[in-house]
């Protein structure tokens, strides 16, 4: 753009308008994301690219310190989910769309804890970040239920206080009502050959 300027002897306001329509592509976006008045800027420009796609070096720095990310404490499985594909952007923003997307699955599974969900994760086949938090979701809902489960109390026989008196109630009751059944029987009379069915 340097040479162009020189060859063409383009102002300052030529130059940026000259820049504005050669861009392309995510180029392109930044410009559009920038405000109506910032758009003939070219040091407000320069400062979009920048900080949209930094320098080399500064994007090495970003991929060592997204590698190296993990989950900070009360970080809930959502919003690490989120923040990793915040941060994937610009620390892979020469990449396609896809594979940012895959890196922020890829170290999403590397940030979890403990060790059986990260091992759980890793088996499952995962092809996109929103299947890797559902699954991680899943696995620390049902760790929290058994955890709350295994914390209730237990009920033990030695914990039931039962008094002499109460012991073998219910088998004299029964047997009270049996002896009075077979004395009912007893008593009853047996019917008579009339009052039978007749067989002709």
């Amino acid at each position: 753009m340097g040479v162009m300027e020189k060859l063409c002897g383009w102002t300052p306001e030529e130059k940026t308008q000259q820049l504005t329509a050669a861009l392309r592509g995510e180029a392109q976006m930044v410009l559009l994301n920038l405000a109506q008045e910032e758009r003939g800027d070219l040091i407000a420009l320069a400062a979009a690219f920048q900080c949209r796609f930094g320098s080399m070096e500064d994007r090495e720095v970003l991929q060592v310190r997204f590698r190296r990310r993990v989950r900070s404490p009360g970080e809930n499985l959502a919003k690490l989910a989120s923040n990793l594909e915040r941060e994937a952007w610009p620390a892979y923003a020469d990449s396609p769309v896809r594979e940012q997307e895959e890196q922020a699955c890829f170290q999403f599974v590397e940030a979890v804890s403990p060790g059986e969900l990260r091992k759980h994760l890793r088996l499952s086949k995962l092809r996109s970040l929103q299947e890797a938090f559902q699954l991680a979701q899943e696995w620390e809902d049902i760790s929290k239920e058994e955890e709350e489960h295994r914390s209730r109390p237990a009920v033990t026989a030695t914990e039931v206080e039962v008094g002499p008196e109460q012991i073998g109630l219910g088998l004299a009751e029964v047997m009270e009502e049996i002896v009075a059944i077979r004395k009912a029987m007893a008593a009853w009379p047996p019917p008579s050959p009339q009052s039978g069915p007749r067989l002709c």
